[in-house]
């Protein structure tokens, strides 16, 4: 509910910061909103690598995938302990991107919201030198406000252990798929021998049954 909460204070905010300070001033909020949004990330995160047993379980596969012909598979770790873990932490991050995506078409409002602003405010009597200056200088602040929320994104704490969580999955995930497809493959070639077992056995019964008769 972190990122429905903060989009709720955006809306909340929003007419507000247009009217008083203006459109372009979403930056403003969003960083103040994004401080909040670090703390609360920091303690959701670590909590889940703690009750998760993440860090040790990537260690362990780790140690597996160097040294893979040194245990048995007996004494591999289940591929099945992982599915939960890498379930969670693949929403975790679809929903912070999300919420990434949610800030990015607010700002995009804001911005457009500016751009008409000055469109109404631009006089008749403006020269065209006026008004081509006055659309550069819109223009750079635009790329200037979107740069800013890139940085302020992307050097987030949220971003950050993201970017930590994320290493450790690719490790787990390669494991996962590679476990569960030597799995896949034990289980098809157990399958087909016995097929071929009970090929076997009808046969020979067929041949016992032409030989010598159904005894029953």
């Amino acid at each position: 509910m972190l990122f429905e909460g903060i989009a709720r204070e955006i809306q909340v905010h929003e007419p507000l910061i247009d009217s008083f300070y203006g459109p372009d001033k979403m930056l403003s909020l969003i960083e103040m909103l994004q401080v909040e949004c670090d703390k609360e990330s920091e303690r959701i995160i670590a909590a889940f690598i703690k009750n998760r047993q993440y860090e040790s379980k990537a260690k362990l596969v780790e140690r597996f995938s160097r040294n893979v012909d040194k245990y048995a598979s007996s004494e591999k770790m289940d591929a099945l302990e992982l599915d939960v873990i890498l379930s969670e932490v693949t929403l975790m991050h679809t929903r912070a991107e999300l919420y990434w995506r949610y800030l990015r078409r607010r700002l995009n409002a804001a911005n457009a919201k500016t751009d008409e602003q000055r469109k109404e405010a631009t006089s008749e009597d403006m020269s065209d030198e006026d008004r081509r200056k006055m659309e550069e200088a819109a223009a750079k602040e635009k790329v200037e406000r979107d740069r800013k929320l890139d940085n302020l994104l992307n050097r987030s704490l949220l971003g950050t252990k993201m970017q930590e969580l994320s290493g450790r999955y690719i490790l787990m995930e390669e494991y996962y798929m590679k476990e569960s497809v030597a799995k896949a493959m034990n289980m098809d070639a157990r399958e087909a021998d016995y097929k071929v077992a009970e090929f076997v056995v009808c046969g020979l019964r067929m041949r016992y049954v032409e030989q010598w008769g159904d005894c029953a």
